[in-house]
């Protein structure tokens, strides 16, 4: 495959592929040609040619903190005809990126980077060796002759045997971090051993970045896949909340067969993933055979938090466009809204119900509560405002918001009333938001008697004023 690797040269130093989906079991990305085989197991090239994957853990991983990750690799079934490898690639750019197929390995095109690489192709002019190898490189090359080239290439097998022949490969990764030593492991054997500073050295001092897998094919190609699992980082410290419980987590036994001590709050010491139910800080000790019969003992802290009552919420009405304000940021860890939102600091302004979620370490609560919006009361007072003596005049009203309820100085409600009396009309209006009146003067008025005098006789030609 490698004879026609050294022409993709037009390819983009990165490139994320926007129709990466987020892989069986949520944990894992995929990208590029790499799809999920189930069961955690994830193809990263298909038997053909010119073939680009990577599959991506979602959260990155922590360089301060030590980690020991297993997991299974298969190179494919054709030997003399296969090619090219897989690498296991800590970056810095996403759970997306993807690099150059071919010779590059996938690995190619990423850097800062740090890269342990399988390669079953002899690349002569990179420095590769004749056996199927494993190698430490950095920055996205795969030159063994180059300065990023971290530890020279060794036999994947010892004694140099062909790892395409279609089987899986159990592969060990360890890292120690007070000691800035890395292991890796092939088939139960020490293959590489370094002491090499990767925080300092290649991502300048910042100890989160992503991991997981590149692969490629070329000219020659093999079906190379990954067999994971979402676990794979198995905690040294978990919390609880007191008043509940969490499953403890060992690595694979070859036997299946754990030892729990000390026996107190779990539900059985015996299997890999015990429920435990402490009300108090207690340490776990855990033995078992690994997948390479080796006795092994694992150390687990399980710590509690105390559970709380959250009690920041009460039913509200927002009055003339006001809004209901929170901020929680020196209250809870972590905020989130039946919205979708984990903002601590958050103004609500709509009519609905809500309901939020708050976590102090992992003990968390709930709350609800409505929203309603209104406005202050507007009265209306129209109809005429004089009115002959004796007679009377129709007032009426027109209240807004509907929510408010109203009366007039009497005491009486109605919306429509007669009068007939001179009044300055007082009326009270009221909701939630506020409390108003209005005044309305109403007037009779007293026509004087007209006399226009005795009966007159008017000749004609004559005037009568």
């Amino acid at each position: 495959m490698k004879r026609l690797k050294k022409i993709y040269a037009f390819y983009l130093l990165f490139l994320l592929v926007s129709s990466s989906v987020k892989s069986y079991g949520q944990s894992y990305f995929a990208n590029g040609n790499a799809r999920s085989l189930g069961g955690n197991c994830y193809q990263l090239t298909g038997a053909l040619d010119w073939q680009l994957g990577s599959v991506w853990y979602a959260d990155p991983i922590d360089l301060s903190k030590d980690f020991d990750l297993e997991f299974y690799l298969n190179f494919g079934g054709k030997d003399n005809s296969g090619a090219d490898g897989i690498v296991f690639v800590m970056q810095d750019v996403s759970n997306k990126a993807i690099g150059k197929s071919g010779g590059g390995l996938g690995f190619e095109g990423f850097s800062p980077s740090f890269g342990v690489e399988f390669d079953d192709f002899n690349n002569q002019d990179k420095g590769d060796i004749a056996s199927d190898h494993i190698a430490i490189l950095k920055n996205g090359s795969v030159d063994h002759n180059s300065t990023n080239s971290i530890s020279a290439p060794v036999a994947a097998i010892s004694g140099g045997g062909n790892i395409e022949d279609g089987l899986d490969h159990l592969v060990r990764i360890v890292w120690t971090e007070s000691t800035n030593e890395l292991q890796v492991w092939f088939d139960c054997d020490l293959r590489q051993r370094i002491f090499y500073d990767i925080q300092k050295n290649i991502f300048n001092g910042d100890n989160i970045v992503y991991w997981g897998f590149t692969s490629s094919t070329g000219g020659l190609n093999n079906r190379q896949t990954a067999c994971l699992r979402d676990d794979i980082l198995v905690e040294d410290t978990m919390t609880l909340c007191k008043g509940g419980s969490i499953l403890l987590n060992a690595r694979e036994s070859k036997n299946d067969q754990y030892t729990w001590t000390p026996d107190l709050y779990l539900d059985n010491n015996s299997i890999r993933t015990p429920s435990c139910s402490t009300t108090v800080p207690i340490t776990y000790y855990v033995e078992y055979k690994d997948l390479c019969d080796n006795v092994f003992k694992d150390t687990l802290f399980v710590d509690v938090d105390p559970p709380f009552i959250m009690d920041e919420v009460q039913d509200t009405l927002l009055c003339n466009g006001a809004g209901y304000s929170f901020d929680l940021t020196s209250k809870y860890d972590s905020i989130r809204w039946n919205s979708g939102s984990r903002n601590k600091i958050i103004t609500w302004v709509d009519e609905g119900e809500y309901s939020l979620r708050a976590w102090q370490g992992v003990c968390y609560a709930d709350d609800t509560f409505n929203i309603t919006t209104s406005v202050s009361p507007e009265i209306k007072i129209s109809g005429d405002s004089l009115f002959c003596l004796g007679d009377s005049t129709l007032i009426n009203l027109d209240i807004n918001p509907s929510d408010a309820i109203y009366q007039w100085e009497d005491g009486l409600s109605n919306a429509s009333r007669y009068f007939s009396v001179t009044d300055n009309i007082l009326v009270i209006a009221k909701n939630g938001c506020d409390s108003v009146s209005d005044t309305y003067p109403i007037r009779s008025v007293t026509l004087e008697q007209l006399n226009l005098g005795d009966d007159q006789l008017l000749c004609i030609g004559d005037t009568l004023v």
